[in-house]
């Protein structure tokens, strides 16, 4: 049987958000070095890398629990990623890394049920808005 990473366990998760004729926006959060990144494709000058505290980082930990991200499905609609910047729809992805694993969650236009609690968190600890 293999042992379901835990929160505390996270060292870094990258998240993405991409749409048609929107472009895209891509967040790293190192956990162990207490570092965000943020890349805007279409406004260059709002990307950023910024440190976080052990309070920031503690407080994502207890969010990304809370919004059950390791439990999420690993997919959420039919559509493949590739097809769907493409074609109109909207694609996103997250990516959470322990030592022992990476585990990848997306979906073309569906969302788990706990997307908004998750969005609301990026954007809590980044301080913009993750949505396009």
């Amino acid at each position: 049987m293999i042992a379901m990473a835990t929160y505390e366990q996270i060292h870094s998760i990258e998240t993405e958000l991409c749409r048609y004729r929107k472009g895209s926006l891509c967040v790293s959060i190192d956990m162990d070095r207490g570092l965000i990144s943020w890349k805007d494709s279409n406004h260059w000058v709002n990307d950023f890398t910024r440190s976080l505290d052990e309070d920031m980082v503690q407080t994502l930990r207890s969010g990304l629990e809370d919004a059950g991200v390791l439990e999420w499905d690993d997919r959420y609609g039919t559509t493949e990623p590739v097809e769907a910047c493409t074609y109109g729809k909207s694609f996103w992805s997250v990516v959470i890394r322990t030592d022992e694993e990476s585990l990848k969650r997306y979906g073309v236009d569906q969302y788990p049920p706990q997307w908004n609690d998750f969005r609301a968190l990026i954007e809590d600890i980044s301080r913009s808005s993750f949505d396009l």
